[in-house]
């Protein structure tokens, strides 16, 4: 069986869509609710670990990550898709990157656009 050792970033893919629940009228300031429509791992990382797997590779992810409930999820993430965690961790010390995206509308257009993205590790000792 071909095996795949994993080491690199792993992030919790946050995507939100944002919804207009009085309308959306181009050129001016709408008012918005920000709606998560997904969160799962992600990264480059966690994209090969958990892929790799539904093409019959074996992977062994290596990551510290910290116990918070997004890290939590990222390992649960792991297992689901069929990597084995051996060498994956959640202790106090660990750390986890959150990435944020929000799909929204261009307020001069109208279209929907992948609007802000942001990355950040809110529990974390390290980045």
């Amino acid at each position: 069986m071909k095996t795949c050792i994993c080491a690199g970033k792993f992030a919790l893919d946050i995507i939100k869509k944002r919804n207009y629940p009085e309308g959306f009228v181009i050129g001016r300031r709408n008012k918005f609710v920000d709606e998560l429509f997904k969160e799962c791992i992600g990264n480059t990382c966690g994209n090969v670990a958990t892929i790799l797997p539904f093409l019959g590779v074996q992977t062994f992810p290596i990551a510290h990550f910290d116990m918070s409930e997004q890290g939590l999820k990222l390992t649960s993430d792991l297992i689901h898709y069929g990597a084995d965690i051996r060498f994956v961790k959640n202790t106090p010390e660990g750390g986890t990157t959150l990435f944020e995206s929000v799909h929204k509308r261009d307020k001069n257009t109208g279209e929907w656009i992948r609007g802000y993205r942001r990355q950040y590790s809110p529990n974390s000792l390290f980045p």
